[in-house]
């Protein structure tokens, strides 16, 4: 009887974590869901072992997308930020 008590409770436990490991849905981005996208977003980005901040912001909710990015501390040495825009929602 124990050990029927403790394959449950394993099983259970492996049960959990399995579902715990489960990935996200993807959604493709479409035209009904471009109104989430629109506002300032803010990352980082690795690099050769660095850390950089990263910006993007997107102006509108509808195709093409517009909007730009600034890349901070584009030079290691001397700083300095990069901005590139996008008008036609290629980026």
């Amino acid at each position: 009887m124990k050990e029927i008590v403790w394959g449950v409770f394993i099983q259970f436990f492996i049960l959990i974590a399995l579902a715990s490991c489960a990935s996200m849905p993807r959604e493709a981005i479409s035209e009904g869901n471009l109104s989430y996208l629109t506002g300032k977003w803010e990352g980082k980005r690795y690099l050769k072992g660095y850390t950089f901040r990263t910006e993007m912001e997107i102006y509108n909710d509808t195709l093409p997308l517009k909007g730009k990015f600034i890349f901070h501390e584009v030079k290691r040495k001397t700083g300095g930020t990069y901005t590139v825009e996008f008008m036609q929602g290629m980026i």
